[in-house]
């Protein structure tokens, strides 16, 4: 089953919500920044591991 684009974004807003780690928010800022500016599929630029299905909560 896929996700729509409407969960996809509820469970990235869950997430960066429920962080407070400085860390991981700048490199999800740089990560988007970067995919904005260029036109590169994010799919080809994560590791194998981070390519594992997800478990939408």
């Amino acid at each position: 089953m896929n996700a729509s684009t409407a969960e996809i974004k509820k469970y990235l807003h869950k997430l960066i919500v429920e962080t407070n780690d400085e860390s991981i928010l700048s490199k999800v800022q740089a990560y988007f920044t970067t995919l904005k500016d260029k036109n590169v599929d994010w799919w080809d630029t994560i590791s194998d591991q981070e390519k594992e299905p997800l478990t939408l909560v």
